[in-house]
């Protein structure tokens, strides 16, 4: 009695379990394909074993071995294996989800599409830097997709994972006309995963369509997209429209989340409707972005482009002028690059409410070295481990202006400056700061300036007074449409200067064209030239200008000449001064040193005759101030040929 009740309680146990797991979800554990639902070339299994697709053979039988295949399946682990594949589609069939991995290895190319057609996982994976390339061009009524898993109503799983350091490139095109055709780079009926080292370069067009969104994408996930990859991932879905009105698209179209840990590069271009800011497209359908702290993300809207870098962002603002460089493909006033990432920067063009152009004057920024001068405008710089600014300087002005005091009073004065644009007198006008005040416009003084050029550069004059605007250093500030430009500094100083004069003259002497004379001006009790004038020739014009009036001592010195000095006195005029000199040696004055200065020379040192103090001058031949046996014996060896004029002994 006691074993029936026994194996009533195992009984009703046991049913209670049936009726349970009957409550319980139905779960499908995912297989290996056979290799009889293994198709690769647009249909050829790999059935009975014909486990190689064989390299060479224009017929690609299944035969070979391991070291001659272009494709490998082993049944047992689920795993394709490409080694240089180049031929037609790829696909698993059958009945019931299986999940296939893609191991590649070298150049690989698939003219068609790779797809799970069960609803089973494709990975693609590589641990040699293996390459695949898919590519395909329809119009047919299937979209054009290039892996895809899931893709029939029939079926509500399949996830896509590209890993390893794979290299996927995909290429589709749907050149259908209905308008709502769809080309996909990837499509996942879950999820889909770019991790580890992995790179995808994805390219989709749809150039027909009216609407978009979802029918042109670079990678399509009805749940989630996961990116962790040290990888390169660039999508280009530009081409989704049959103009800039008609259809859009988004590069990453995920339904429910995208989780985006990290890529090395990340490059997405797509298209938005022109006509329509409701349909404007993106990146990402649901905004989504990765740090913003460890990646250099620029996001583009206004020409679809977007841009995510892993590494430390840093800021580059360019003022009145635009930087292009890695992740800023477009110009922009600003972006974020990565420390060592070389940028181009440009200025932005300027013009006056006359539409004149103000032209570029240079670049300036205290945090930069740029490759090209300052002065030159379409220039480079590599960004350093910060953030930084450079500034573009516009400039209206033709030189620096001046301030002439005017009058006899010390008051008054008149601003000059030129420019290269005409300022409209109803709109535009020009302005004085003080220095130290620049970055103040309200204190910014307005003037009246008036020009009679009929023609570029334009000159402008100002008169003011003492009572008007005070002395010290200004800038000249243009106000041309509704934009200050500064100009150079310009120092107001009322004070008249003194009237100066100029000397000049004809300074005569002997010997060499070539060597210098130097005229000197030297006021009374200085020990140096206040003015100086050097000429060459024996007959040379020389001329002193800006000379205030006073009583000078002129010196004028010639190499191998006795030096001459004179008295000038410059009054209210100008002074005309001829000057001579004289070889020394050439006591008589005749123009030649010979024998005749020597025997004036030796009857002065033997007291037999005298000489006048100018005369003495040219006798003391070694310079040493006196005149005796010496410079007689020094002249005797020059006129012999023994010694120079200036007792160096002759080598020839």
């Amino acid at each position: 009695m006691k074993a029936k009740m026994k194996w009533h309680k195992l009984l009703s146990l046991l049913l209670a379990l049936v009726m349970l797991l009957s409550l319980l979800p139905t779960m499908v554990l995912a297989a290996s394909p056979d290799a009889s639902n293994v198709y690769v070339d647009g249909g050829k299994s790999f059935y009975n074993n014909r486990l190689y697709y064989k390299k060479g053979d224009q017929d690609k039988n299944f035969t070979g071995n391991e070291g001659d295949y272009i494709a490998h399946y082993n049944p047992a682990t689920g795993t394709l294996t490409l080694n240089g594949y180049s031929g037609g589609s790829i696909s698993v069939g059958g009945v019931g989800r299986t999940d296939i991995t893609v191991v590649l290895k070298g150049t690989n190319i698939i003219d068609g599409s790779l797809t799970n057609e069960v609803g089973g996982d494709i990975t693609v994976t590589s641990s040699d830097g293996g390459t695949l390339s898919i590519s395909k061009t329809t119009s047919g009524s299937n979209p054009a997709i290039g892996i895809e898993t899931g893709l029939s109503a029939s079926y509500t799983t399949g996830n896509v994972t590209i890993k390893g350091d794979a290299k996927v490139t995909i290429n589709m095109t749907h050149n259908g006309t209905k308008g709502y055709d769809n080309a996909y780079g990837i499509f996942a009926k879950e999820n889909i995963t770019i991790s580890e080292n992995a790179s995808v370069d994805i390219t989709c067009a749809t150039p027909n369509n009216t609407t978009g969104g979802g029918n042109c994408n670079g990678l399509y996930a009805a749940k989630d997209v996961t990116i962790d990859t040290n990888g390169t991932i660039k999508i280009d879905v530009t081409n989704a429209g049959k103009d800039k009105d008609n259809g859009y698209s988004y590069g990453v179209y995920h339904m429910r989340t995208a989780t985006l840990t990290k890529v090395g590069n990340m490059e997405v271009q797509w298209k938005k409707e022109g006509n329509s800011t409701r349909y404007s497209g993106g990146a990402f359908t649901k905004g989504a972005t990765f740090s913003d702290t460890d990646h250099a993300i620029n996001e583009d809207t206004t020409n679809c482009y977007a841009s995510y870098r892993k590494g430390t962002p840093y800021t580059v603002t360019v003022e009145n002028g635009t930087v292009t460089g890695p992740g800023v493909k477009y110009e922009n006033g600003s972006g974020y690059f990565l420390a060592g990432d070389k940028v181009n920067i440009t200025p932005a063009i300027k013009k006056s409410w006359g539409d004149q152009e103000i032209p570029f004057k240079e670049w300036t920024s205290s945090d930069v070295t740029l490759d090209k001068s300052a002065t030159t405008a379409s220039n480079f710089f590599t960004v350093p481990g910060k953030d930084v600014t450079v500034t573009a300087k516009h400039s209206p002005f033709v030189g620096t202006p001046t301030f002439t005091p005017t009058g006899t009073t010390g008051t008054q004065g008149t601003l000059t400056f030129k420019t290269v644009v005409k300022a409209d007198d109803a709109y535009e006008g020009f302005r004085l700061v003080k220095e130290g005040d620049e970055n103040n416009e309200s204190s910014y003084i307005s003037i009246r300036s008036d020009t009679t050029s009929t023609s570029s550069p334009y000159e402008y004059s100002h008169r003011t007074s003492i009572y008007d605007l005070d002395e010290g250093n200004y800038y000249v500030v243009a106000y041309l449409n509704n934009h200050y430009y500064l100009g150079e500094k310009v120092t107001v100083n009322y004070t008249v200067p003194p009237t100066t004069y100029t000397v000049s003259g004809t300074a005569t002497s002997f010997n060499s064209d070539t060597d210098d004379v130097t005229i000197q001006l030297i006021e009374s009790g200085a020990s140096e030239a206040a003015y100086e004038a050097v000429v060459h020739g024996n007959t040379a014009s020389y001329s002193i200008a800006n000379v205030l009036p006073g009583t000078y001592t002129m010196k004028v010195m010639k190499k191998n000449h006795a030096t001459r000095e004179y008295t000038v006195t410059v009054g209210d005029k100008n002074v005309i001064q001829n000057v001579d000199l004289c070889m020394l040696g050439d006591i008589n004055g005749d123009g030649e040193v010979n024998s005749n200065d020597y025997a004036m020379l030796r009857n002065y040192v033997q007291c037999r005759s005298t000489l006048t103090e100018e005369q003495k001058k040219i006798a003391d031949i070694n310079g040493d101030g006196a005149v005796d046996a010496f410079d007689a014996i020094q002249l005797d060896l020059y006129l012999n040929g023994v010694v120079d004029i200036n007792g160096k002994y002759n080598t020839k």
